[in-house]
């Protein structure tokens, strides 16, 4: 039952195309999903799963946040000379 789910979900073909049943997820991530799935370096691959959902979570919001804050003062604080810095 637990197979069949993981198949259905697009697991077994995670960097495959989604018409084919794939995630579409890019050869890299494959790479890191075969050597998890392997156990060897599991911990290696949890922790950059772990840094890249920080990442998407938590840093990207700030960004965009801090970015939207900069733009409505105006664009001049985007567009200053590279010498002001």
């Amino acid at each position: 039952e637990v197979f069949r789910q993981y198949g259905e979900n697009g697991w077994t073909a995670a960097a495959r195309d989604p018409e084919y049943g794939g995630q579409g997820f890019p050869h890299m991530a494959r790479i890191a999903l075969k050597a998890m799935d392997d156990g060897g370096e599991r911990d290696f691959y949890t922790g950059k799963v772990m840094q890249a959902t920080y990442y998407a979570g938590i840093t990207l919001p700030l960004t965009r946040a801090r970015t939207e804050t900069c733009l409505r003062q105006g664009r001049e604080v985007v567009e200053m000379p590279e010498g002001a810095f």
